[in-house]
């Protein structure tokens, strides 16, 4: 596995920005490639701009980067918990792929894989993965491992987080005020020094990202690389929805 500028130790600076889609537009992005989801559009949106910003920097890995992505694996049977238990299932970016379709599928059918990984473990085994991960709940045991892998030559098992959570579709209200657009912002630490925060509501779909400024001296330019990705990729699935359309007519 490879590292990259966001794999290292983060200063105490904060830089963060963001970007708002339709949730309309994404879904039918999404029928471009089957069985995609609208996870493995967003992230296909998001290995697209790691790619651009790094090709710019000229610190593009030849392998495809992988992201962390935080699931639910509470059992409703088995489980007295209230509320979520939030493993960790990590998927490839395929920021090696250089067309944007091409990246979707490879997107959808590595997190396809990993879906029927997670069930296969098991919530218990997920469990335990995200106490390997989160400092929050590791303390010590986690800084002790940051330590020796910010030293050494270990590999990194993420690159990133995006972190993808569905929101109300239905308008909501404070104090007669109506809500219109829902962001969200998640932490960076040492070695995962960005954080992809994603969330849906109101039709819309916000891409909130929090790095540190060491890393991310530019923010405004990974925003446009953010931008670009997804132009790119609805484009893309724009054209092969057409494609479609006239082949049919012509038969």
């Amino acid at each position: 596995l490879y590292r990259t500028r966001f794999n290292g130790r983060v200063s105490a600076y904060r830089v963060t920005d963001g970007i708002v889609i339709d949730l309309a537009r994404v879904k039918k992005i999404r029928q471009a490639s089957p069985g995609a989801t609208v996870n493995d559009v967003i992230v296909s949106i998001v290995g697209g701009a790691l790619r651009k910003y790094l090709l710019a920097k000229d610190e593009l890995p030849e392998g495809s980067l992988v992201c962390g992505a935080p699931i639910n694996v509470r059992s409703e049977r088995s489980s007295d918990s209230i509320g979520n238990e939030v493993g960790v299932m990590t998927i490839s970016m395929a920021t090696n792929v250089d067309d944007a379709l091409e990246r979707l599928a490879a997107v959808s059918a590595h997190a396809q894989e990993s879906k029927a990984y997670s069930s296969a473990v098991g919530a218990g085994a997920m469990m335990d993965i995200t106490r390997g991960l989160w400092p929050q709940v590791t303390g010590a045991a986690f800084r002790l491992a940051t330590l020796a892998a910010l030293n050494t030559d270990m590999p990194t098992p993420i690159h990133t987080v995006v972190s993808n959570v569905p929101g109300p579709q239905v308008p909501l209200y404070l104090a007669g005020a109506r809500m219109h657009m829902i962001m969200g912002i998640g932490p960076v630490m040492d070695m995962m020094g960005l954080f992809h925060a994603v969330i849906s509501g109101g039709g819309k779909i916000t891409i909130n990202f929090v790095s540190c400024r060491e890393m991310l001296p530019d923010p405004g330019f990974y925003r446009e690389c953010l931008l670009q990705s997804y132009r790119e990729l609805e484009s893309a699935a724009i054209d092969k929805k057409s494609t479609r359309k006239r082949r049919a007519r012509s038969v």
